[in-house]
Order: structure tokens, then sequence, then C-alpha cells
């Protein structure tokens, strides 16, 4: 039996690829139309609290998925409802597990989300870990 537990927003795939890489997800919430979660990496002393969210339906583990652009929904209302949820989600991680990772393999999108955080009211910051640029709240 595999260590990881069937997470709601992932297939076994996506937990696969999880695992391979030495992470687990420790926390998922769902916020309007969009899945959070918390990924923990731990390697050696490393312990990093990565936040990963997908809209519903996509994986945030498939690299092609996210070299992909994605449309954007046509319902303002409920991408502004899910925001505030978003905030709320990661301002309850942020208290409880401290400084978190976001990171794509797409730059294009690191840049979005960027903004996107600043926006939600966070500082965000770029920090190298392990020879790569992340951006930290």
């Amino acid at each position: 039996m595999k260590w990881l537990q069937k997470i709601a927003g992932l297939s076994e795939d996506a937990l696969d690829r999880l695992q391979m890489s030495g992470n687990r997800v420790v926390e998922e919430a769902l916020a309007g139309i969009y899945e959070l979660f918390l990924v923990l990496f731990e390697h050696g002393p490393i312990r990093l609290y990565q936040l990963a969210i997908q809209r519903t339906g996509l994986d945030f583990t498939d690299v092609q998925q996210q070299m992909e652009p994605q449309e954007m929904p046509n319902n303002v209302m409920q991408e502004m409802q899910s925001l505030e949820e978003i905030r709320a989600i990661i301002n309850k991680w942020k208290q409880q597990y401290g400084e978190l990772v976001i990171k794509s393999h797409n730059p294009t999108k690191d840049d979005k989300y960027l903004n996107i955080l600043q926006w939600l009211g966070f500082q965000p910051h770029t920090k190298s870990i392990m020879g790569n640029s992340v951006i930290v709240i």
C-alpha cells in the first residue's frame, strides 16, 4: 500500500509524480473553482512548504499543462469570491506553517502568481533555493 492517501483533486499518477520527487500533500482546500494544495518537500536539512493552485479538472503536477495557456473563467463575480477564499486559505497556512514557496515550470505563470499574490495583499519576494529562483510569501 502506498504511503500517499488519495487526494480529492489529484489522480493516482499525480500522487506518484509528487512522491517520486520527494513531495507529499499535507493540506488541501477548495475555493470556488480552484483547488489549493500545501505540499511538503523534505530533503536532508531542507524543508519547504509549497503552495500549489489548480483549477478544478487540471493537474498542477503535469509539466505539459503548466506550459499550456489556460482560458480564464467568464464569471467575474465567482472569480472574485474564489480569490477571497484563496486569500483566507493562504493566510491560514502561512500562520500554521510559516513561509510558503510558489514556483511553476512556466516562468510566465510565475510572473502572474507574483502579481496575484501582491493584489491579494501579500508581500511576495523572490529567493534562490537549491539554485532555483522561487516566489516566497
